[in-house]
């Protein structure tokens, strides 16, 4: 499950690192694109004048600002109008629920407009004037009310914004970026003396790499993140509430409970493996998060869950109780709430590279090394289950995983050796039995039995064998009874048979069955 994980990540933010497309539709598609990416990261960057550097810099923070706001618009607009019906929203038609409503809304998208004519004044850009039109476009749609129209147009600025953004970055900066980050990782781990290694290695790696890209002004993407974070919690409306299909967010919660939980006790048992300290309480753990998620759910924010990457970068960094998941939680409040200036200073390529890094660490080719060493089973186990979580999902990968260790352990258990040895000089003939004797390998048992001459003395070697049901013994001791019949001896020790697997034995031997007096066999039995 980590090195299926691991993948995802490190496919997913490799592009991200280089400041490639987004990441793309699956994590297929991200891994055959990662040379395409590559090569964009090549070679040696143009390196204008500063200048340029600290215009083209500006402008990326700029529209990076916008971008922000704009998605901000359209989850507002998706919040007052969830069905996307095509009724007149803000139209003078419907005056009490409409202009009021969403006047708000018109004049966020007109101040928005404004700061695209001042961007598109500075720049002078056929694509900053391109986005100004389409924006017109949107406060048009909003100001008349037309929900369907309105969601389109803004999501056609958030286009002509994306644009922008991917013809002013720098591909190559965002990969020596993201490079260096993790050439300062491994430098500190490897080279830093123990006091030092107090603070993180990717904590040391983000400051220079921020420092870096301030002191030379470079033109990459930076972190966007609000200036307010209360603009960002929206609490239900009634609107909502009296127009919502309650049986759709009753089944949504339910797959979304079932779901996060079986992702956060996964995420949990596997973050166990990689430290020493307390275990994970998994009941607290689920309770914690439904206490959290009805929070997240007032607030308007996304369900959370536990997930591996944040985990396991919290262990790489040295954290060794559960304090310090919620003193993460704590720091990522005081830098959103007070300190957002700083934020936007840290380069998004570098943050990405802390996730390849880690991603690289979780697939652990040291695992694969250990799991060899007990079969190739378990390497095709391993393989299967994190190729499956590439593929299709977390969830998907495991069950896939645990219905491959089941088939294996079934295949494992229906095994039976039965090696039949005759004496040709004595007559006497030895069976060693091997595995486990099942009732799915009843048949080969009574094959190998059949295959022992009427008259011979046979013995049966226990000594290999694993386990043996009731149907077995069933077996043997009927054909016990119609060998010695023929003339024939059976030796076995039943004794050692019931103290082994401690099953029924049948409750009448033969006589020459056992090498211990069947009176004395059956007494302890029924002790």
């Amino acid at each position: 499950m980590l090195a299926g994980t691991g993948i995802l990540i490190f496919a997913s933010q490799f592009h991200v690192m280089v400041v490639d497309d987004a990441p793309k539709d699956s994590a297929l598609a991200n891994l055959v694109s990662i040379p395409s990416a590559v090569w964009k990261g090549v070679g040696i960057p143009e390196f204008p004048d500063r200048e340029t550097r600290e215009q083209r810099r500006a402008a990326l923070q700029s529209i990076g600002e916008l971008h922000r706001r704009q998605v901000h618009l359209q989850e507002r607009l998706a919040e007052e109008s969830p069905h996307g019906d095509q009724t007149l929203i803000g139209s003078a038609q419907s005056p009490d629920t409409g202009t009021q409503k969403f006047a708000s809304l018109v004049a966020a998208q007109k101040e928005l407009n404004d700061d695209l004519r001042s961007l598109q004044t500075r720049m002078q850009s056929a694509s900053t004037a391109k986005a100004v039109v389409v924006g017109e476009a949107a406060v048009a749609t909003l100001a008349a009310g037309e929900p369907v129209a309105a969601k389109r147009a803004q999501k056609a600025v958030v286009a002509e914004l994306e644009s922008l953004l991917a013809s002013m970055k720098n591909h190559r900066f965002a990969a020596e970026l993201g490079l260096l980050t993790i050439c300062v990782i491994l430098a500190w781990q490897t080279f830093s003396t123990k006091p030092l290694r107090v603070i993180p290695g990717p904590l040391v790696a983000v400051v220079l790499a921020t420092a870096i890209a301030a002191f030379l002004a470079l033109p990459v993407l930076y972190v966007e993140v609000p200036t307010n974070l209360w603009e960002e919690i929206h609490f239900p409306t009634w609107s909502l509430v009296s127009e919502v299909s309650w049986s759709d967010i009753i089944q949504a919660s339910i797959f979304m409970a079932v779901v996060a939980s079986a992702e956060t006790l996964l995420s949990a048992t596997a973050v166990d493996q990689l430290h020493q300290g307390p275990r994970t309480r998994y009941n607290k753990e689920l309770l914690a998060q439904g206490a959290g998620n009805v929070v997240c759910g007032l607030l308007g924010a996304l369900p959370m869950t536990g997930v591996i990457v944040r985990s396991s970068a919290n262990v790489q960094a040295g954290a060794r109780t559960r304090m310090s998941a919620i003193l993460h939680a704590i720091w990522l409040l005081i830098f959103a709430v007070g300190l957002t200036w700083l934020l936007r200073m840290i380069p998004t390529s570098s943050l990405a590279a802390i996730l390849v890094y880690t991603g690289y660490k979780l697939v652990n080719v040291k695992s694969i090394r250990e799991l060899h060493k007990f079969g190739w089973g378990e390497v095709a186990i391993y393989a299967a289950t994190a190729g499956s979580i590439v593929v299709f999902d977390l969830l998907t990968g495991v069950l896939i995983g645990v219905g491959l260790a089941t088939a294996k352990l079934l295949h494992r258990f229906s095994q039976l050796g039965a090696n039949l040895k005759i004496d040709s000089a004595t007559g006497q003939a030895r069976i060693q039995l091997s595995g486990a004797a099942t009732f799915i390998r009843l048949p080969r048992l009574a094959r190998t039995l059949e295959q022992v001459p009427r008259d011979a003395e046979l013995h049966i070697d226990l000594e290999y064998l694993d386990y043996i049901d009731h149907a077995c013994l069933d077996l043997l001791t009927t054909w016990a009874k119609q060998h010695q019949s023929t003339g024939g001896k059976l030796v076995l020790d039943w004794d050692a048979l019931h103290a082994r697997f401690r099953s029924d034995a049948p409750s009448e031997l033969p006589k020459s069955a056992t090498t211990a007096p069947a009176e004395d066999v059956q007494q302890r039995r029924s002790a």
